[in-house]
């Protein structure tokens, strides 16, 4: 890591076959409004305070709820959200994993 990217909470693999760069999460020690930019940053190579804020594209507060686990740890059910954010698809899905592609190049 350079000292503008931060070390990330998870290792953040990348499968060039997909150009895919996938962290899983665990919402009681990182919820994912804080691991995706981490995940960009690193991504982007670009520090986090230098990113355009995630609120800026989704709500920070309702990603972190739709994922945080039930009441007795109840699992929540199956289900992804999937937004644009610095130039890439950003899927969140409920199993606890971030995936990041770069967007299709308009031709």
């Amino acid at each position: 890591m350079t000292a503008t990217t931060p070390e990330p909470r998870a290792a953040i693999e990348y499968r060039p076959e997909i150009d895919t760069y996938r962290v899983t999460f665990e919402h009681g020690s990182a919820p994912p409004s804080l691991v995706v930019p981490e995940t960009m940053a690193t991504v982007t190579e670009t520090a986090v305070d230098d990113l355009d804020p995630l609120h800026a594209v989704i709500d920070p507060d309702a990603l972190d709820a739709l994922f945080q686990p039930r009441v007795k740890s109840a699992h929540r059910g199956d289900g992804e959200v999937i937004f644009e954010y610095l130039g890439h698809e950003v899927t969140v899905r409920s199993c606890g994993e971030i995936l990041v592609q770069p967007l299709a190049e308009s031709e």
